[in-house]
């Protein structure tokens, strides 16, 4: 039986936060996360949308030569987008519905090989045609890779990727479960925890620790763990 639609109230103990000026998180370039099909998600709240035509800038693979994937927030108006691209030609899917700042969203873009998707709190929002995909970077989160601009305002708990399109109820059962993620295709899963964030290699740059067993381990570079209800009623 399909599980209906719901808001879930969320409340995290943690998140990463992100200044808006010129702080993000990059996981080297690995094989794991260029497949041949993709689901991308992450819970955010913003602070604002103040950015780019582009940004702000959830995740990013996307080189700037039409190579590779993008999670954003279109423009000013912070409506959830998800982009695709090959050498000649991107491909783009917009929610018509805009976030607000200082809420808490579930935003999933998937590329099945051929379509991609955006969902809103596991509710599709929008889909358009997208037959190819190519890679050619690193990944990065809270900002864009090849321009400096789309820095995100506002604070991410966790981050999802997986070799696969995820289906309806895969991606409603993460939104409700947020702890216990589908693992079938998980490639990348960072969770905003103090256990979760220390230097592994020792070279005094914290790295944002991938569960997923694939090893796609983030650089830490600005961004802050911190304690999110106490930050929020500080706000």
């Amino acid at each position: 039986m399909p599980l209906s639609p719901r808001r879930v109230l969320r409340t995290f103990r943690h998140a990463m936060y992100f200044n808006g000026v010129d702080n993000y998180v990059k996981v080297p370039r690995s094989s794991s996360l260029e497949p041949s099909q993709l689901t991308v998600t992450v819970w955010a709240r913003m602070n604002s949308l103040v950015s780019t035509d582009w940004g702000p800038i959830l995740v990013s693979k996307y080189d700037g030569f039409y190579r590779g994937y993008t999670l954003y927030l279109w423009g000013y108006t912070g409506r959830p987008t998800f982009r695709v691209a090959t050498p000649s030609v991107f491909y783009t899917t917009v929610s018509p519905d805009a976030i607000t700042v200082n809420e808490w969203y579930f935003i999933t873009g998937v590329w099945d090989g051929s379509k991609v998707y955006i969902y809103v709190n596991s509710v599709l929002k929008n889909s358009t045609d997208a037959p190819a995909i190519t890679h050619n970077t690193d990944l990065y989160i809270g900002r864009e890779v090849w321009a400096n601009c789309g820095y995100i305002n506002g604070f991410l708990s966790e981050v999802l990727i997986y070799s696969r399109a995820l289906s309806d109820s895969e991606i409603r059962w993460n939104y409700l479960y947020s702890d216990n993620p589908v693992r079938n295709g998980l490639v990348l899963w960072l969770k905003a925890d103090p256990q979760y964030v220390k230097d592994i290699d020792g070279d005094g740059i914290l790295e944002w620790i991938d569960l997923s067993g694939y090893g796609n381990h983030g650089k830490i570079y600005g961004a802050q763990l911190v304690q999110l209800i106490r930050r929020l009623l500080e706000c």
